[in-house]
C-alpha cells in the first residue's frame, strides 16, 4: 500500500519540499506497473520487484514507454535480479 499524507504547516514553517511531489508519484506507479507486468509476463514476484526497480533507475520514463526500447539492454538491467 502506498499512502501520501500532506498538509498545510503554516507561513512560519521552514521550506522542506522541492516541488517532486509528482516525481514520486511517478515513480511508485511505474515501479508498480512494471513489477504486475513482469509478474504477469511470467517472473516471479521478487524477481519481478527487483527487475522493475533497476529498471526505474536506469530509464526515464520516455525509454520506459519506447516501444522501441532495445530487449537486450532491458535483459543487461535486469540481469543482476535473475539469479
Amino acid at each position: 500500500m502506498l499512502v501520501f499524507e500532506s498538509c498545510d504547516p503554516g507561513s512560519d514553517a521552514a521550506s522542506v519540499a522541492a516541488g517532486h511531489s509528482m516525481d514520486a508519484v511517478t515513480l511508485a506507479v511505474s515501479r508498480t506497473y512494471l513489477s504486475t507486468t513482469l509478474v504477469a509476463s511470467g517472473l516471479d514476484t521478487r524477481t519481478a520487484r527487483c527487475s522493475a526497480d533497476r529498471l526505474v533507475h536506469a530509464l526515464t520514463i520516455a525509454e520506459l514507454n519506447d516501444p522501441d526500447l532495445e530487449p537486450e539492454r532491458v535483459r543487461r538491467i535486469i540481469a543482476p535480479c535473475q539469479v
